[in-house]
């Protein structure tokens, strides 16, 4: 995937051509003054973020910056096209497999399932189904009934806002999944649906895009294959006051394991068949970056260690909530694409964790209601 290039210009539909070779994008730096690394670090990093690969020349590039003789920071840029942040992770692996196999002391590396497999399984995909299914849970949804405003004709902004979650409720959250049978994706969408509820003052009907990794269906070795797999699909929640936190939770728990119930075919493909024309079903994004990725690859002095410090992505949704999470640490960002008169000042971070907090430590008591949640003093 990393030979990808894509061209659409000029013919009548978009093709991805694999090249034989492709010279590897890469840029070398460094920085001698301690002094003032820290500055020239985000200088570099906001130009490799504003002049992103053209995908019709190439996808994936590495700028590396020598901070010391023994210290490099290194920015790679890819375009989501060509592989998921699954896959991502694997890279990061078969690199250190690379570098162990220089020094001898790699192990035996597994043979991997060729991506086409997982193409072909595509292809063969019952669309007619999809299409029914999608048709069925989305009827009655409100497509004009939006959260947020799409600022057409208007200067926009882009804002980021990142938080780490405390220890003590990562644990207390992880606790709270594994008795009441969720996941940690689930107890997210509860949590954003529940500040786009209040947000819209109290409108019973949500929507938004969740992504779904895409590798749930039945094709030997998926885990460990490098491509595009996810894929974002509305999930629609309906919520009253009376409505309790476990009730909302089984509803979204039911929901995503539908959706993986039926036949892996991208919602873009076929959104045309069940959304009207000229209308945005959803206008936020949750994502949860809880593939099987470290923070950190290699722990010996003696040999190279890749420690993970921070990931963005672009995105057409107006927000993104976009959660990480590692075995030692779990991390919260809320990207905003608004006017700067119109910040949604209600939909960050620390509003997030304070819906966490809450409801771990309402619900663990009694069985809460959303009514209960959101009329606590803050």
């Amino acid at each position: 995937m990393l030979r990808a290039t894509f061209k659409w210009e000029g013919i009548e539909s978009p093709i991805q051509i694999i090249h034989k070779e492709v010279p590897l994008q890469c840029a070398f730096d460094s920085i001698n003054n301690k002094s003032y690394y820290k500055n020239k670090l985000e200088e570099i990093i906001e130009y490799e973020w504003i002049n992103k690969p053209p995908i019709c020349e190439h996808s994936f590039k590495i700028r590396l910056i020598q901070l010391s003789t023994e210290e490099y920071f290194m920015i790679i840029t890819y375009h989501h096209i060509i592989m998921d942040g699954w896959s991502f992770g694997i890279i990061l692996k078969e690199f250190m497999q690379n570098y162990l196999d220089e020094k001898g002391d790699a192990e035996v590396s597994e043979q991997k399932t060729a991506f086409g497999i997982y193409l072909d399984y595509c292809e063969s995909a019952n669309k007619k189904k999809t299409i029914e299914f999608w048709g069925n849970y989305l009827e009655g949804v409100k497509f004009n009934n939006m959260a947020f405003e799409r600022f057409q004709d208007k200067k926009t902004v882009r804002t980021t806002e990142v938080i780490t979650i405390d220890s003590e409720t990562r644990i207390k959250a992880i606790m709270y999944c594994r008795q009441n049978h969720i996941t940690f994706a689930t107890l997210a969408y509860g949590l954003w649906g529940l500040m786009l509820y209040e947000l819209g003052n109290r409108q019973a009907d949500i929507c938004f895009g969740v992504t779904l990794s895409g590798r749930h269906v039945n094709i030997i070795g998926i885990d460990s294959m490098v491509g595009l797999f996810i894929d974002t699909v509305p999930i629609k929640i309906s919520l009253t006051d009376d409505i309790s936190v476990r009730e909302m939770f089984g509803k979204i728990s039911r929901d995503i394991s539908a959706f993986l119930s039926i036949d892996s075919v991208s919602f873009i493909d076929i959104s045309n068949k069940v959304i009207p024309p000229a209308h945005r079903l959803y206008d936020s994004t949750v994502v949860i970056q809880n593939y099987p990725a470290a923070s950190s690859y290699g722990n010996s002095k003696e040999q190279l260690s890749i420690h993970f410090q921070e990931g963005r992505f672009s995105t057409e949704s107006g927000v993104v909530l976009s959660i990480k999470v590692f075995e030692e640490f779990m991390q919260v960002v809320i990207d905003h694409i608004t006017t700067p008169e119109n910040y949604r000042s209600k939909l960050n971070c620390r509003t997030f964790l304070y819906y966490l907090r809450t409801i771990l430590d309402l619900d663990m008591k009694l069985n809460a209601t959303i009514g209960d949640v959101l009329t606590l003093p803050r």
